[in-house]
Parts: C-alpha cells; structure tokens; sequence
C-alpha cells in the first residue's frame, strides 16, 4: 500500500476525470483493451475516492494498493494523453480552478516509483 495526500480539490478533480474516462470510452472492450482494466476498476476507485471526501478536511491521505495506482495511472495516460478527455472536458474536471494535470503528474511519479 502506498499513502498519497491529496488537497480535497485534487480528489474531486481525479474523481471526476475517472468518471469521465469511463464515459469516453466507446465501449468496455475497448477500456480493457487500452487500459488492461474493465470499468468495474475504475468505479471501484472512484468509490473508494468519493467515500474519503471531506469538504471540511483541506488534505486527505489514502492508501492505494499497487493495482489502483496503476488504473490511475492507465487512464491518466490513455485518457489524458491519448484521447484528451481533459483537454475536452477541462471545465468539469478542473474542481474550482484546480488544475488538473498537478494531480496527473502526481500520479504518474508515484506510479513510476511503486514499479
């Protein structure tokens, strides 16, 4: 396991953008196929992230097994690199002007670390 802080605007920023990968995804065969992972995967993650946030709390720290840093990490490099979901949804991810490439590159070093 491996403990990450996120301010409460990265985890509804990472939340939303998990949601919004499964969205654009034409169908789950082609998820499973670019990600490695089923949608099933990425809502579990997207549970788990909803059921931490605290609006009242400013940094959250949650473990993440490796397989869950890695579906972050697979939808972050197939859904924000490669078909742009955030370049095409930026005002629904962006959670009150956060930005959300920080919490990507976030999850791209850690991804690589925890290899």
């Amino acid at each position: 396991m491996t403990e990450i802080t996120f301010e409460f605007n990265e985890l509804v920023s990472l939340r939303t953008f998990l949601i919004a990968t499964i969205f654009r995804f034409f169908d789950m065969s082609e998820m499973e196929t670019v990600t490695g992972y089923e949608s099933h995967h990425v809502l579990s993650l997207v549970s788990k992230i909803d059921k931490n946030l605290d609006g009242r709390l400013e940094k959250i720290n949650m473990d993440f097994s490796y397989e869950e840093i890695s579906v972050m990490a697979n939808c972050i490099m197939f859904g924000y690199m490669g078909i742009d979901i955030y370049g095409k949804n930026k005002q629904d991810i962006d959670y009150e002007g956060y930005d959300f490439a920080a919490v990507a590159e976030k999850i791209r070093e850690i991804a690589n670390r925890t290899k």
